[in-house]
């Protein structure tokens, strides 16, 4: 739309021809280069400059995140007004758009506060931590000598678990669907049928052969096929992972900045999608977005006005006795299986942000069990039916099966990198 003010019509003057050039010619990019070109000029010249708000809003608006466009474009108001800038046409738009936005969030909010639920939203307070469960289960412990057999100093089995783990983690969301077992592809050749050595890609081979050396197989009903960004979602989830060794040595650096850094890190790629954006790294208060987990049943998540001091909350439990036991639940609590389930449950059914919540509860529930020597949770793909069932099993108190679902999933998936 025309602009009346030139401030908002003409690019600053401080980006170089080169970056003018580009941001001239974006016209030709979709939609998500163009996000990303804008992110990558606000980042190098100014993330307070008006013409590169609104570019940014106006993109964002077509992704769907009104909310998120209405704050850029009042952040490109204030900023003009402290100019002396008015421009009664942007003025114009931004009254009717903010309106329209409010009733939509506003809308959403009170028709999920009518509906019913399957499980309605608890907050974190009122979920009971597992204290009926003060050890380890007895099998854990050979997990634990295994993983120490297997990684002396020098050894490289670390690297294909996490691998592993990271696949798996994908999977069990359906960001995407590998094939497990290498395929024979039978190929004509004049005429005949011949069977060339495997050729097709399996799970087992990125992990056997890396991220960057495998070849991505899908199955024909993943929706994301594309095996450039199936591997930089990948690598994104292994960067996250990486992120979290600070918080396994320093508890007390886990908050919510350090929350938003790792979704944001483990939705880099995978935010746009054929079916809607994700925020990466913006908490659902700040998006203001309203979200019920639907499904054989609908269950209720933390209304957004409320997300980001249940987050608050929860990063303040990891730092300070737990109510009556007296204990710091991550740094003495003798159950680390226990703990990492209690820390999962609250995170999912919190929901803290628009999507990439389950990845995230597992990356974060493996503090306790990392402190203790333990792997980090693998919950593989054929597990899915069981962990959904055990997510609900914990809500309604028992974390029982859900600390033998963590245990049957590092097991398989140590057994898996085994086996290469």
């Amino acid at each position: 739309m025309p602009y009346d003010s030139r401030i908002l019509r003409e690019a600053p003057s401080a980006i170089s021809p080169v970056d003018r050039e580009r941001l001239m010619l974006s016209t030709t990019l979709d939609l998500q280069s163009r996000v990303v070109l804008y992110e990558e000029m606000m980042e190098r010249y100014s993330d307070s400059h008006p013409f590169l708000l609104v570019r940014q809003a106006e993109m964002l608006n077509l992704l769907g995140s009104g909310p998120l466009a209405v704050d850029l474009y009042c952040k490109a108001q204030n900023i003009l007004s402290r100019m002396g800038i008015v421009d009664k046409s942007f003025d114009a738009l931004l009254e009717k758009y903010s309106a329209q936005v409010n009733d939509q969030v506003s809308g959403a909010l009170a028709k999920s506060r009518q509906s019913k639920y399957y499980q309605t939203w608890k907050p974190t307070k009122q979920h009971r931590f597992p204290t009926n469960l003060p050890y380890p289960p007895p099998s854990s412990q050979e997990v634990k000598d295994l993983l120490q057999a297997l990684k002396p100093p020098g050894s490289s089995f670390f690297a294909p678990y996490l691998r592993k783990l990271v696949i798996e983690t994908n999977l069990v969301e359906s960001t995407f669907l590998l094939t497990e077992e290498v395929h024979l592809l039978p190929v004509a050749v004049n005429s005949l049928l011949l069977i060339p050595p495997a050729i097709a890609q399996s799970t087992q081979d990125l992990v056997r052969r890396g991220i960057s050396g495998g070849t991505v197989t899908c199955l024909p009903e993943s929706v994301l096929k594309d095996p450039t960004r199936i591997k930089s979602i990948l690598n994104d989830t292994l960067a996250a992972y990486e992120l979290l060794g600070a918080l396994v040595t320093n508890t007390e650096d886990l908050d919510k900045a350090a929350i938003r850094r790792i979704h944001a890190c483990l939705t880099k790629t995978c935010r746009f999608n054929d079916v809607h954006y994700i925020p990466a790294g913006t908490t659902r208060t700040e998006t203001r977005k309203t979200v019920i987990v639907t499904g054989t049943y609908n269950i209720e998540c933390c209304p957004f006005p409320d997300v980001d001091a249940e987050v608050q909350y929860i990063c303040k439990m990891a730092k300070v006795n737990l109510f009556y036991c007296g204990w710091n639940w991550i740094k003495s609590w003798h159950n680390p299986f226990a703990t990492a389930s209690w820390i999962h449950l609250i995170l999912v059914r919190c929901h803290p942000f628009e999507d990439g919540n389950g990845r995230l509860a597992r990356l974060l529930a493996s503090i306790p069990l990392m402190k203790h020597g333990y792997p980090p949770i693998s919950i593989v793909s054929t597990q899915r039916p069981d962990y959904y069932a055990a997510i609900n099993t914990a809500y309604r108190g028992d974390h029982g099966a859900f600390v033998q679902c963590m245990l049957q999933g590092m097991q398989e998936a140590i057994t898996s990198v085994q086996s290469l």
